[in-house]
């Protein structure tokens, strides 16, 4: 049997964190590693949890979530990417593709929505 998808939520919002992280556990093929509510909270556990994909909002309070991705990648830590955002940050997208995300979710998004880009990952 295949090890499950490790998968770590970042988002500033502690509600939508815990709604995205409980939504994630009860993916066949996934396991939540942990979530972060900030670039800080995020490194941390990118140090301890080992993950394979990081569910990531572009709004973080502390530093960007493309800036997680750009010192991500500059550590070579072998993770993909999911990004979340609103519309108007759409420019913010395109410069995540160019970090390799592998694909993104526009605020506001329904669990079924979200459950698609899981299962493609998968």
């Amino acid at each position: 049997m295949n090890e499950p998808i490790r998968v770590i939520v970042v988002d500033d919002d502690f509600m939508i964190a815990k709604l995205h992280g409980n939504f994630i556990s009860a993916q066949k093929g996934c396991h939540l590693v942990g979530t972060a509510h900030s670039y800080a909270e995020a490194m941390k556990l990118m140090n301890t949890a080992a993950p394979d994909l990081l569910l990531l909002d572009i709004y973080l309070p502390d530093r960007s979530g493309i800036e997680l991705l750009q010192t991500i990648r500059l550590e070579n830590w072998r993770c993909d990417f999911i990004l979340i955002t609103a519309a108007k940050e759409l420019e913010m997208v395109e410069e995540g593709f160019r970090f390799g995300v592998i694909d993104y979710l526009i605020k506001p998004f329904n669990l079924t929505q979200l459950q698609s880009a899981i299962q493609k990952y998968v």
